[in-house]
């Protein structure tokens, strides 16, 4: 999650009590995202929760989110 610094807290429906989510929006790669990511929205939609997916832009479609948390990082003195 995420987002405005909100934390994940174990789980979506835990999620949703704590904050009352709407919407989960998540960003998807490729077609192996996509496929991890509607085995989870199911999941999310039987607790109430829709997905929403974002396809990314192709010349960034091959950047991982690890790679995107590392350049919001400082560096190390």
């Amino acid at each position: 999650m995420g987002v405005d610094g909100l934390a994940p807290v174990g789980g979506t429906g835990r999620v949703r009590a704590v904050y009352l989510v709407g919407v989960i929006v998540r960003g998807v790669r490729n077609s192996t995202d996509l496929q991890a990511e509607c085995r989870l929205a199911a999941m999310n939609q039987s607790l109430g929760v829709p997905t929403v997916f974002l396809p990314a832009q192709p010349e960034l479609a091959a950047m991982s989110s690890t790679v995107v948390r590392a350049l919001g990082k400082p560096l190390p003195r």
